[in-house]
């Protein structure tokens, strides 16, 4: 009886290349990917992130989004008096504003207390509590305080 052992040291020898340009397959695409999606100095250089910069930057990008909610709450109270006074509405739009602004970024407690305060203000015109004026004055304090620039 006779083996041939000539074909499986061929396979031996081909495992280690494949395992190799794998590996550097690898490294180059997940290279190619991070290059992307580093952070830099303010020469243009790829910074290391700590783990202190990374909370940084996802809680700067959590203030941005809350921010991004306010100002669209803020439009909407700003649409709410352009239109006839409907006290339904009104209610439930300050309502849920207020709901969604018991909790948020520390940053934007102020932000906040004038978004609930224009809301209950607006509330009060529709039921016919509140001159339009003051309700206008509200909506306004909160579109300055928030930032806001009205959409092309």
């Amino acid at each position: 009886m006779e083996i041939e052992l000539t074909d499986l040291k061929q396979r031996i020898t081909r495992w280690p290349w494949l395992c190799l340009s794998l590996v550097v397959l690898s490294v180059l695409t997940l290279g190619a990917l991070g290059s992307r999606y580093t952070s830099r100095d303010e020469q243009g250089y790829p910074q290391l992130l700590s783990p202190t910069e990374w909370r940084v930057i996802l809680a700067r990008q959590a203030y941005t989004a809350e921010l991004d909610d306010l100002r669209r709450e803020v439009e909407l109270l700003a649409g709410l008096l352009q239109a006839n006074p409907d006290p339904v509405r009104s209610q439930i739009t300050a309502e849920r504003i207020e709901r969604s602004c018991r909790s948020g970024q520390p940053a934007l407690e102020h932000q906040r207390a004038v978004l609930i305060a224009a809301a209950q203000a607006v509330q009060d015109w529709a039921a016919g509590a509140l001159p339009i004026e003051q309700a206008q004055q509200s909506v306004e304090n909160a579109i300055q305080v928030l930032g806001y620039e009205p959409r092309p």
